[in-house]
């Protein structure tokens, strides 16, 4: 038998303790047969991989930061900031949170703010990172995982994400040390405007059917295909700065064409 304690061993067996506690829970024989779901089948997977290299205990702490992350999450939504050992920014970030982002726990919110970052991070570079939270339901979350499928399945991502960074450790921190996070948390670009719905279908029925939708988003997009318009510079990185799922560089109906 292979025995692994610690954080990881909880974190990562969470799927299954859950279908176990469900079982209990109900009195189910101890025979009674059960389906495996995908998010067991990668947790099995995980331990087959990792069973060997997790069950040594190491005499030192090899965890060198390379950088440091800290993220927070408001009330409409959420932003991170990145520095690298010796304090310089290398990303600032924020988003715009979806219609439903204010009515979920703080810690589910706080959990997406981890995930905003760690989507940029991923195969982009490299070295073990350090990320400051100011929830400590949240760094619970990351650090032993949850018996809640949401936050799970959320803190799964995360740990997806910065294991093709490096190693990653979650810490807490004082809110009054975390302000540059929640100022980014709060600092949107506001032209996040939206034509309404009936004033959108009048336009389309007066002056013909609309394709293409300019200078929006994910959040108040009308067409399946939409483009953000400008670009913006961090820390002299071209990023755009919205997320289009798609980039309207065809002609139009003898229209335009994207000057790009």
């Amino acid at each position: 038998m292979t025995l692994v304690a610690g954080e990881v061993s909880i974190a990562r067996s969470r799927r299954l303790s859950a279908t176990v506690a469900t079982c209990q829970r109900q009195s189910r024989p101890d025979s009674t047969k059960i389906g495996i779901s995908e998010g067991e089948q990668a947790e099995l997977n995980f331990w087959e991989e990792n069973l060997a290299r997790l069950s040594i205990t190491e005499m030192e702490d090899n965890f060198s930061p390379k950088w440091f992350a800290f993220t927070d999450a408001s009330a409409k939504g959420m932003g991170a900031i990145l520095k690298t050992a010796e304090g310089a920014v290398k990303l600032k970030t924020s988003k715009i949170g979806n219609a439903e982002f204010e009515k979920e726990s703080s810690a589910l919110r706080e959990l997406r703010a981890v995930k905003l970052l760690s989507s940029v991070m991923k195969n982009w570079i490299k070295g073990d990172v350090l990320v400051h939270l100011d929830s400590q339901a949240a760094v619970s979350v990351l650090k032993r995982g949850s018996m809640k499928r949401d936050l799970q399945e959320l803190a799964e991502k995360v740990w997806i994400d910065l294991n093709s960074v490096g190693n990653a450790r979650f810490v807490w921190i004082q809110r009054d040390l975390n302000v540059e996070a929640d100022e980014i948390s709060r600092d949107f670009d506001f032209d996040d405007w939206s034509v309404r719905d009936h004033v959108f279908t009048y336009a389309q029925k007066r002056w013909g059917t609309v394709q293409c939708d300019w200078f929006a988003d994910e959040n108040n997009k009308k067409m399946e295909i939409f483009f953000p318009g400008s670009l913006r510079e961090i820390q002299g990185d071209q990023t755009f700065s919205r997320t289009s799922t798609k980039l309207p560089n065809t002609d139009w109906h003898g229209g335009f064409r994207l000057p790009i």
